[in-house]
Order: C-alpha cells, then sequence, then structure tokens
C-alpha cells in the first residue's frame, strides 16, 4: 500500500490535470451560454429553434466524442510500459478513426434533421432548426480530428492544450456571432444560421490550435507524422474502434436517457420543465469538476494498468472515487443550503422556483452518485474495460431509470419529482454497477500481476 506521503501525492497529481479539463468544459459550456444570450435577442423563435437543434445534435455529438476517448488509455497504458514509440501509431491511426467518424456523423446529422418536420413542432420553428442542426453537423469533422489531439495530449497527462484551446475559442464564437447573427461591420445578417457558422468556425479554431500545438511542441517531435503518408495499421486501427464504440454508445445510452427524460417532464407542464432545466443546469456546474476527475483517474489508471502494479490501480481507483464523493458532498450541501436562492437567478416565477427549489434536494443526492459513476466509468475506461460497462449504463439509465421515472411520475403521480427520483435510482445503480466491477477487476488482476 501507499504511504500517506505518496497518497497526497496522488491527489495532487489528480487535482493537477483535472482543473485544466473542467477548465476547459466550462469554457465549452460558456459558448453554449453566450450562444443562447445572442440568439435569444433575435426572438423566442430562434431560441426555441436551437435549443431542439441542440437536442438532437448532442446526441451524435456525444457518440462521437465516446468514439475519440478511446486513444488517451492506450496513450497511458503505453507510458507505463515504457513503450512511447508506439505512441505515434496510435495518434495517427485515432486520427484516421476520428476522420470517418467525423464525415459519417456530419452526414449523418446532415440527412436526419428532416426528422424535424415530422415531431409536429410549430412552422416558426422547424425550419430554422432544420438549417441549424445542418449547420452544427458539419462541426462534427473539426471537432473529431481536434479530439484526436486533445486525447492524444490527455493520454500524456498534459491536459492544458484542450483548456487554451477552448477558452480562446469564446473569443472566436463571440465575434463570429456579433458578426454574422445581426450583420455588423457589413457581415450578412445570418440571425440563427450565424449561429451555427460561429460555432462551426470556432470548432475549426479549436482543430487548427490543437494540431499546431502537435507539431510545434518539442515535446511531441517524435511522434509527428506526415498527413499525406495515409497508412492504415489494422491491429491499432481496430483497437481503437474496438474500445471507443462501446465507450460512444456508453455516453449515447447517459444523455438519451436524460434527453426522454426532459420529453417526459415536457408532458407534465411548462413549469415543470422550466425548473427541470433550471434544477439540470446548476447540477451540471458542479459536474464539470467531477469530469476533470475522472479523465485524471483514468489517465494515472492507465499508467499503473501497464506498470501492472496492482496496488497503484487499486489505490488510484479509490483515490478518485474518494476525491469525487468528498467534493459532491460539499456541492450537495450546500444546493439543500441555497435550494430557495438559486433558482431566483433564473426565472422570476415564484411557482417554477418553488419546483425547482424541491428538485434541487433531489439534486444534492443525485449529483454524489454522478460523481461516483463519472468517476466509476472514467477508472474502468483507464482498464480499457469498455463492453460491459457499456451494457451496465445501458440497464441503468434505461431500465432502471426511465422506467422507475415514468412509473413513479405517472402512475404514482409525483410528477417531474417521480422522473427525479428515476434519476437517482439509475445513477445509484450505475456507480455501484461500476464499483464492483472495479472490484472484479481487481481480484481478475491479482492473479495475473507481479505486485
Amino acid at each position: 500500500m501507499y504511504s500517506l506521503g505518496r497518497h497526497k501525492e496522488e491527489i495532487k497529481t489528480i487535482l493537477r490535470m483535472a482543473y485544466p479539463i473542467s477548465l476547459g468544459q466550462f469554457g465549452i459550456m460558456l459558448m453554449n451560454i453566450v450562444d443562447s444570450v445572442m440568439v435569444g435577442n433575435l426572438s423566442a423563435a430562434d431560441l426555441a429553434a436551437s435549443s431542439v437543434a441542440h437536442s438532437l445534435f448532442i446526441l451524435v455529438l456525444i457518440f462521437g466524442l465516446g468514439i475519440s476517448y478511446a486513444v488517451t488509455p492506450l496513450v497511458a497504458i503505453a507510458i507505463g510500459e515504457n513503450d512511447t514509440s508506439h505512441c505515434g501509431g496510435l495518434v495517427k491511426q485515432s486520427l484516421y478513426v476520428n476522420i470517418i467518424t467525423g464525415i459519417f456523423l456530419a452526414f449523418f446529422s446532415y440527412y436526419t434533421s428532416g426528422i424535424l418536420y415530422v415531431l409536429g413542432l410549430p412552422e416558426e420553428i422547424t425550419g430554422k432548426a432544420v438549417s441549424y442542426l445542418r449547420i452544427l453537423g458539419y462541426s462534427m469533422f473539426p471537432v473529431m480530428i481536434g479530439q484526436t489531439f486533445k486525447q492524444f495530449f490527455d493520454g500524456f497527462g498534459i491536459m492544458k492544450p484542450g483548456m487554451y484551446a477552448s477558452l480562446s475559442a469564446n473569443i472566436i464564437n463571440f465575434l463570429t456571432n456579433w458578426l454574422l447573427i445581426f450583420g455588423n461591420l457589413g457581415f450578412p445578417q445570418m440571425g440563427l444560421d450565424g449561429a451555427g457558422y460561429a460555432t462551426l468556425f470556432s470548432r475549426i479554431y479549436m482543430a487548427l490550435f490543437l494540431i499546431l500545438y502537435f507539431y510545434y511542441d518539442n515535446r511531441f517531435r517524435v511522434y509527428r507524422f506526415n498527413f499525406l503518408d495515409f497508412r492504415i495499421e489494422a491491429r491499432d486501427f481496430m483497437k481503437i474502434i474496438r474500445l471507443g464504440i462501446p465507450v460512444g454508445l456508453q455516453h449515447f445510452f447517459e444523455v438519451g436517457a436524460f434527453s426522454l427524460a426532459s420529453i417526459m417532464v415536457a408532458w407534465i407542464g411548462v413549469k415543470e420543465l422550466a425548473a427541470h432545466q433550471i434544477a439540470m443546469n446548476i447540477a451540471s456546474i458542479t459536474f464539470m469538476l467531477i469530469l476533470g476527475i475522472s479523465s485524471a483517474a483514468a489517465v494515472r489508471i492507465g499508467n499503473a494498468y501497464g506498470e501492472r502494479d496492482l496496488n497503484k490501480i487499486r489505490n488510484i481507483g479509490n483515490l478518485g472515487m474518494g476525491i469525487s464523493l468528498g467534493l459532491e458532498v460539499f456541492f450537495g450541501l450546500l444546493l439543500v443550503i441555497f435550494k430557495g436562492i438559486l433558482p431566483w437567478f433564473y426565472v422570476k416565477d415564484g411557482g417554477v422556483v418553488e419546483i425547482a427549489s424541491g428538485l434541487l434536494i433531489i439534486a444534492a443526492l443525485f449529483q454524489i452518485f454522478d460523481g461516483l459513476q463519472a468517476t466509476g466509468i472514467g477508472i474502468l475506461r483507464g482498464l480499457t474495460d469498455m463492453k460491459v460497462p457499456m451494457v451496465m449504463s445501458f440497464g441503468s439509465y434505461w431500465l432502471v431509470g426511465i422506467a422507475s421515472g415514468y412509473v413513479l411520475a405517472f402512475i404514482f403521480s409525483l410528477g417531474v419529482y417521480g422522473i427525479w427520483i428515476g434519476f437517482l435510482l439509475s445513477l445509484i445503480t450505475s456507480s455501484s454497477l461500476f464499483y464492483f466491477r472495479f472490484r472484479l477487476k481487481l481480484r481478475h488482476f491479482k492473479e495475473t500481476f507481479p505486485r
């Protein structure tokens, strides 16, 4: 076992790696907030159209991001094995996988956008939402290219390039929004489409930023390759696909369940939907910190896995879960204390505030288990354990969460609170399953690892 001093050093390492990822997520969240505010100045119809398009696009985006995550544990494991010469091949094959995925998802977004015409939306929303969704679809290509290099850097424990790209992209996003949404400085006034192109240009910028970082930072000199030297190495190429698709599906199952839950809340009423969105937004702010912990733990676990060090794997896994638990208990207490105050920052409707305040009590418990499941899936990803957690996610979010939420909301008449209790049950289930899966992997490693 680690001494207390080495535990402290490991905690510092995890936190040092986590905060740039959390700040990078904040940068992405800030872009979405700026888009919503600026589009909201056009009309309520434009804001509604952007919301509808985003709710569909996020399912495509999250699947692609999941696939891109596959290279990170592979690089981390190679470093743990002291086989860094293999990392250059991994980033190159990951780029090929992500380019193909980006092209596929861009076409998928474009050609499935027509589904909005059959959802019974108001006419003033549908056309705008379809056009906006198609533009967002184009951005999947630069997203996937940029993710190749970001996840490669993450595998080395170098998290700041993604943070720099995300935060600085806010400048590009704001300026192009200002120019293209409203037609300033002689640019065409494009309305909601202008916001879509601003997102596209911002993502192109982030991809170029990360590519240039890769080619100009001397730490990566030995891993550079010629973009035009196209050569697929079947072993690494297929390994990335085999690991990436289950991660993409795991994220899809999770986000898809939450999206369906939002639709179920909409069946209940407008005030309930507004309160639901407020509570989810508040909970998501603290979740950004946990994403950093999850990613850092995945890399550190990958290093330990490459070293075949059982004690190190066990300690890093337990520390990652412990850090997440401590943070989320703290934030949960804040939610309970300020449950009657925070919703007023979003809306001045007392009825909505009352509902949101009740949801924040559930959210206080909800996010504790959300933090544990997010860190748990990161730990398992670091061990390249993808397929079983994917099945666990489907069972937790759809068979437990959606089913129980529907029963509690509409059969036991608990309304939106029933749906949120369903959220809570799904997260308790997933976090427990991921933890027991980790314990099972430890028992397996005990029989095969030298220490």
